[in-house]
């Protein structure tokens, strides 16, 4: 499998209707700020290719694969690096905010 067979993969995926209208929809509240995230196991090549237009490639994150420069077939996954989320938190819940590592 190559790399233009899953950007092919993305360009066949049926979105749900009206997908694209979503965040031209919440980009206008005026008192919010919205910044949509992508986060899949899916290759990275097919959600890009899926949500082209609609989410920016930066702000997807797939499952990502090392090509061989030969042939261009995918060699191995690639090893994701460590990264911290910060987990909900309040001060009049109580709870202290601190952040978790996942890797």
């Amino acid at each position: 499998m190559r790399k233009e067979h899953l950007v092919e993969v993305g360009k066949r995926v049926r979105l749900k209707q009206n997908l694209s209208l979503l965040p031209r929809l919440l980009g206008a509240l005026d008192a919010y700020d919205f910044a949509f995230y992508v986060i899949s196991a899916a290759p990275q090549e097919v959600i890009q290719s899926a949500l082209e237009g609609i989410v920016p490639p930066d702000h997807i994150h797939g499952t990502r694969f090392k090509y061989d420069p030969a042939s261009g077939e995918i060699r191995s996954i690639e090893r994701s690096r460590r990264a911290t989320a910060r987990w909900p938190c309040s001060r009049s819940s109580g709870r202290s905010c601190r952040s978790a590592t996942t890797g």
